[in-house]
């Protein structure tokens, strides 16, 4: 059961960047839900297999022998290899659980750092949303989901640009706060940390902040002349960013997002959405069945390791 649940969950992982965003057939808003699912998905699973796998040997360690049985003969080996297979789960959940915690904190980290105070730059509020402006001559553009949001760019990226392209480039920002794109942003960051080793994951990160920056991309240009003014913003700020904020360039998705908005706003199809989403799905739907099954015939095992059974 437990090496069931850690192959699908590896297998959800990287499902996503098995093929790159069908950006000209697909709706990046529905793709990123779709993938963030599936990541979010895939990590918790892998964790619950190794937590599985290594809780009859990290139970046998700490001397309680009967709960050790209950949990393997419930639970089974993640794979062949004994204890020093129990240890390895053991170590690896708890190397992910670290890695996962990090990434969020990094992350909090990154937007305290880059919140303008309010005696910094110039403020005014539009829609319920802080613009600043900073004095720095550097070009740059980003979003901080801090309180009601707040959205900074800088004098240089003023200068750089006209005010159609400004106003674009706003537009995306906005629509970064509006969806919460932090938490995808959050996900993609957390597999980058718990799974740097392993590249079909990386691809599957890499193809959700592609998701999230084209759905920015799409609420800021719905129509092609709208289109045509992100592109140019684009192009002028295509080599600057800022760390991990929500910043308008990305340099790992700056040629898909160019090549997408060269192009009319995607109508998918439902056969695209299909073939598309299904394999998300459908694994994702396997994982939950197999959860449901094997909690059906082991409920009463799982309360007897609790001591709520009666003996």
């Amino acid at each position: 059961m437990s090496t069931l649940l850690v192959v699908t969950g590896l297998v959800l992982l990287a499902l996503p960047g098995a093929r790159r965003l069908p950006s000209r057939r697909l709706d990046p808003a529905e793709w990123a839900r779709a993938a963030d699912g599936a990541i979010r998905f895939g990590h918790l699973t892998v964790r619950l297999g190794l937590l599985l796998g290594a809780a009859p040997t990290v139970l046998r360690a700490a001397g309680v022998e009967d709960a050790a049985a209950a949990c393997h003969r419930m639970f089974g080996p993640v794979a062949p290899g004994g204890p020093l297979v129990g240890w390895a789960s053991a170590a690896s959940f708890c190397w992910l659980s670290v890695n996962h915690r990090r990434a969020a904190r990094a992350q909090r980290g990154a937007f305290d750092r880059t919140h303008v105070e309010p005696w910094i730059g110039d403020h005014r509020l539009e829609d319920g949303v802080d613009i600043v402006t900073l004095p720095v001559d550097e070009p740059l553009a980003y979003a901080v989901p801090r309180g009601a949001g707040q959205i900074v760019v800088s004098e240089g990226l003023r200068t750089a640009l006209d005010p159609s392209e400004l106003r674009a480039v706003i537009a995306h920002e906005r629509s970064h706060l509006r969806n919460h794109h932090e938490r995808f942003i959050g996900a993609a960051a957390s597999l980058e940390s718990c799974f740097g080793w392993c590249a079909p994951v990386l691809r599957s990160a890499m193809c959700l902040r592609l998701a999230v920056e084209r759905w920015a991309d799409e609420e800021a240009a719905p129509s092609m002349p709208e289109r045509r003014v992100v592109c140019s913003a684009l192009v002028k700020t295509a080599e600057r960013m800022l760390g991990p904020a929500l910043a308008f360039t990305g340099g790992c998705t700056v040629l898909d997002r160019l090549a997408a908005l060269e192009e009319d706003p995607p109508v998918p199809s439902r056969r695209t959405r299909f073939i598309t989403l299904a394999p998300l799905m459908g694994l994702g739907g396997f994982a939950v069945a197999v959860v449901a099954v094997w909690s059906t015939y082991t409920h009463h095992g799982v309360l007897g390791i609790l001591g709520f059974c009666p003996t």
